[in-house]
């Protein structure tokens, strides 16, 4: 009786689930972002927010994105809170979800680790008081630049929206501007009201205005830049000694928006706002008004004081 021959043992060949480190992962994040048209700055703002994390992945011994664990982020974030401030801590949050959720959805992982969000404690930020900006409409040392003060004042635009702007895009007769160049993408409209708009007449007098003409310009007829607003701001502010910023006149059109009662839902649309929540800490400002005001007006503390 002849030997029978055992049939071979199929031979197993490992496949990576991913040949994919967590570096090129991130690479391929940036570029995403970079083809979604996401704006340089955003881009740049996701490399320099997640590289620590990356190193501290690295540094763990997390090459591949499949070892990613949400212990990792809690590790992270937890160390990242030491010394520094919330909102810092809750920026580098916003930016590994968002990349965690990317390598999801193109098949680096199964799953994005879940995580909390760091809390951002609810903090009143300054606004400029009427005096503030009289002293710097005072100070503005052209058209040009008390135009630019009130329209940032009066639309509650970003800076990098506001840059992007040709004389086609406002309508002098009905106040609407037109934002082409917008955090998202989305283009939207502001409202600049009559004052503002005369001012801005004011300055047209003398710089070309014709329609695909840039709104805001240099002496040169150049495009006033991202850095031009700024030092326009700057010195503006260092003659009437007020520190002002793009942001600080965006923070104060939305408190003074709330202030005076307009609907939440058409502050948040002006504002270039997905949702309500950013509004919350505008609405801090105005929770204090009412404090202030009860304190002097309450009716119970009225009647009995003294």
């Amino acid at each position: 009786m002849g030997l029978q021959m055992e049939e071979p043992v199929p031979r197993l060949t490992l496949v990576a689930r991913n040949d994919h480190t967590i570096r090129d992962a991130l690479s391929d994040f940036l570029l995403a972002r970079t083809s979604a048209l996401r704006s340089p700055r955003t881009v740049a703002y996701y490399s320099e927010t997640l590289q620590p994390f990356l190193a501290y992945l690295e540094g763990q011994g997390v090459t591949d994105p499949d070892i990613l664990q949400a212990r990792h982020v809690r590790e992270f974030l937890a160390n990242r809170a030491q010394g520094r401030a919330p909102a810092t801590v809750h920026a580098s949050a916003r930016a590994i979800r968002a990349w965690t959720r990317f390598l999801e959805s193109d098949g680096y992982i199964e799953h994005a680790p879940k995580f909390d969000m760091p809390r951002v404690p609810p903090k009143a930020q300054p606004v400029l008081s009427p005096e503030d900006v009289r002293r710097l409409l005072a100070a503005c040392t052209s058209d040009r630049n008390k135009a630019l003060v009130l329209f940032l004042l009066d639309t509650g635009a970003r800076r990098a929206e506001v840059v992007g702007l040709d004389w086609r895009d406002v309508n002098f007769q009905t106040g609407v501007v037109r934002l082409r160049l917008t955090k998202g993408g989305r283009p939207r409209v502001v409202i600049l009201g009559a004052r503002s708009r005369r001012a801005l007449l004011r300055y047209r007098r003398n710089a070309p205005h014709a329609d695909a003409n840039p709104l805001w310009q240099t002496t040169d007829g150049l495009r006033l830049g991202y850095a031009g607003v700024r030092e326009v701001l700057r010195r503006t502010g260092n003659r009437a000694g007020v520190r002002v910023t793009s942001h600080a006149l965006r923070r104060t059109f939305a408190t003074l928006a709330l202030r005076g009662g307009m609907n939440l839902l058409h502050l948040a649309a002006l504002m270039g706002h997905a949702d309500l929540t950013m509004l919350r800490r505008y609405a801090v400002v105005v929770e204090e008004d009412l404090r202030k005001s009860h304190e002097e007006h309450g009716p119970v503390d009225s009647l009995l004081r003294g």
